[in-house]
């Protein structure tokens, strides 16, 4: 059980620093920071299907864990998609930047919860 809630929060902490480090440092972005910011949020969605998948194989997901695991994932690709725009050398919209600033904090939060909701934690 612990395990299951210390994996997220390191790779939550390694992404977050990674993060503000890109920011600091502005454009054009360091080719391995942002590897290693982008190679680490993909392993945390691996591993987040993965546990989701193996609970719902054990004990189907009821819709309540449904509905929080979706709205999880889509914030996941709403990070993705910022942080892709983000990356690239063309002047983004403002909107997009405040986003990319805002969006994770409500994934970690997201992500907390569906952990907790899976893992019968509540």
């Amino acid at each position: 059980m612990v395990i299951q809630l210390t994996i997220p929060i390191i790779f939550f902490i390694v992404i977050f620093l990674l993060g503000y480090r890109l920011r600091l440092r502005g454009k054009p972005y360091n080719t391995l920071l942002i590897t290693v910011h982008k190679l680490t949020a993909l392993g945390l969605g691996i591993y987040l299907a993965v546990m989701i998948n193996k609970r719902h194989q054990i004990i189907p997901l009821n819709p309540i864990e449904i509905t929080t695991a979706t709205i999880t994932i889509l914030l996941f690709l709403i990070n993705v998609a910022t942080g892709s725009f983000m990356s690239t050398d063309k002047n983004i919209p403002q909107f997009v930047g405040q986003i990319n600033k805002v969006v994770p904090y409500i994934t970690v939060l997201a992500t907390g919860i569906t952990i907790a909701l899976v893992a019968g934690l509540t």
